[in-house]
């Protein structure tokens, strides 16, 4: 197999030397991933895979089960409901940046319900799989906006 995608949607952005093409895989409607895949060998970054490796925070970000095996949410705890890896683009021949994007899907305590939060992460990654953290924003669901802009 070449190209391994699980294709709803699928977008793709060339590197400005040509080197490398930037694949964003829709896979459902609650998960998008991206790659990076090298032209010439056709080897694969995953995105997803090194922004866990970089940075241990980023894990509670993802649906259980992506990352690692499934575990029940804790008391209190919130669970992602929507998680998204997506590639923006290209900031020069070299990086991606790179967007984690999404929201929880609010925490049980005793008989009520917590409202979910949104997150928006981004990242600066390197085809050499180097990750560099540029900001995190993690706000409660706004009832009108939902993770609309503040």
């Amino acid at each position: 197999m070449v190209f391994r995608v699980t294709v709803q949607t699928l977008t793709m952005a060339w590197a400005p030397d040509s080197g490398a093409f930037l694949a964003n895989d829709r896979e459902f409607s609650d998960l998008e991933v991206a790659y990076v895949y090298d032209v010439k060998t056709l080897d694969r970054l995953d995105l997803r895979a090194r922004i866990v490796a970089a940075d241990a925070g980023s894990a509670r970000f993802f649906v259980p089960g992506q990352i690692a095996p499934a575990r029940p949410a804790g008391p209190g705890e919130k669970v992602p409901a929507i998680s998204y890896v997506h590639g923006i683009g290209w900031t020069d021949p070299r990086h991606v940046e790179v967007q984690l994007v999404g929201h929880t899907g609010g925490a049980r305590r005793g008989t009520s319900l917590l409202p979910g939060d949104c997150f928006d992460l981004r990242y600066w990654i390197g085809r050499d799989g180097a990750v560099q953290k540029l900001s995190q924003r993690v706000f409660p669901i706004d009832d009108k906006t939902g993770c609309g802009e503040k």
